[in-house]
């Protein structure tokens, strides 16, 4: 995935060679107003200092306390019956549960929406990088907008699936997915679901710069119970590859964000070339990308003046996270 990601940073390079590259100071993030679901997410800045806490352990655990603490912080009472027993046909059989470690992201809170809510976008920037640096031996998945709230995804390889949002408001989004899975791991195809659950906190430091903390739950129940086994007995080599996947993808939305309070000219001249995005989303992340530049410029121009107060970055703590579910 690192590969892929240097490559998408590339042909950003290529999309944004006129950007002034500024220097941006560490900063933490933002806060906002909640939303019901399957309503548009907006944001209004807090005062400056947002969630003053100490450290995130970033620490990733699958232990059975932590999967039922991270059951119990499902927001089942905001979802439908139906949505409801599909959350709980994966946890009452979950076979692999991953807590990933947090993360703290410099990044700009719409961006950051935007880019969760439409990971499309992502997914077409990253093959666009693939496409343009070559075969990198790094597995790619694409996925294609089919509804508001639904996706379907495959990786070329043998994994297709179709992918829900049951419910998303500012600081919490859940997803459904269930799929198969028909390649040389395994004599049969395998089918089954799975369940993401991403928490986020919004903070803002002194000087005005955002920083958002991440945290995500993954539950995954497969059908057969011989899979079940093998998958058990991979499970630690299968979650440190999780984990490192979560934070280089995190990685790669601070820098595309940094990018887009750089340059979001740049980004105009990008969208065209995202063809698996429709059009209405791709004007979207434009006019995002230009917001996101007024704000960094608005925050350096006020760093300029004598008495402003230089801060060190703020890491909301596990309490924090934990508040929010």
């Amino acid at each position: 995935m690192s590969a892929v990601a240097m490559g998408a940073l590339a042909l950003l390079a290529q999309a944004t060679t006129s950007a002034a590259r500024d220097p941006l100071k560490p900063s933490n993030g933002y806060h906002s107003s909640t939303t019901s679901s399957g309503t548009r997410n907006q944001y209004h800045p807090s005062s400056p200092g947002g969630h003053a806490g100490v450290d995130v352990t970033p620490r990733a655990s699958s232990s059975k306390h932590t999967e039922r603490e991270a059951i119990a912080a499902l927001p089942l009472d905001r979802l439908t019956p139906q949505q409801r027993a599909k959350v709980e046909s994966v946890t009452a059989r979950t076979t692999v549960f991953r807590r990933m470690p947090a993360q703290v992201v410099r990044c700009d809170p719409e961006m950051y929406l935007f880019l969760v809510e439409h990971p499309e976008v992502l997914a077409n920037i990253w093959g666009l990088a693939a496409e343009q640096q070559g075969p990198t031996g790094i597995q790619e998945i694409a996925l294609t907008r089919t509804g508001p709230d639904t996706l379907t995804a495959h990786d070329g390889l043998g994994t297709e699936g179709n992918v829900e949002i049951l419910y998303r408001s500012h600081d919490k989004h859940l997803l459904y997915a269930s799929g198969s899975y028909d390649g040389p791991l395994f004599l049969k195809p395998v089918e089954g679901a799975g369940l993401l659950y991403l928490t986020t906190v919004y903070s803002r430091d002194p000087n005005g710069a955002y920083y958002i903390t991440c945290q995500l739950d993954t539950f995954i129940a497969l059908e057969r119970s011989g899979t079940e086994l093998l998958a058990r007995t991979f499970s630690p080599i299968v979650g440190k590859v999780a984990d490192a996947s979560f934070v280089q993808s995190l990685a790669f939305v601070q820098m595309l964000s940094d990018v887009c309070e750089l340059n979001p000219a740049g980004i105009g001249r990008l969208t065209p070339r995202l063809d698996h995005v429709d059009p209405d989303v791709c004007n979207e992340f434009s006019r995002l990308a230009l917001k996101a530049a007024t704000r960094a410029e608005q925050r350096r121009m006020s760093a300029r003046v004598p008495e402003a107060v230089t801060a060190q970055p703020l890491r909301p703590t596990a309490a924090d996270l934990r508040a929010t579910r």
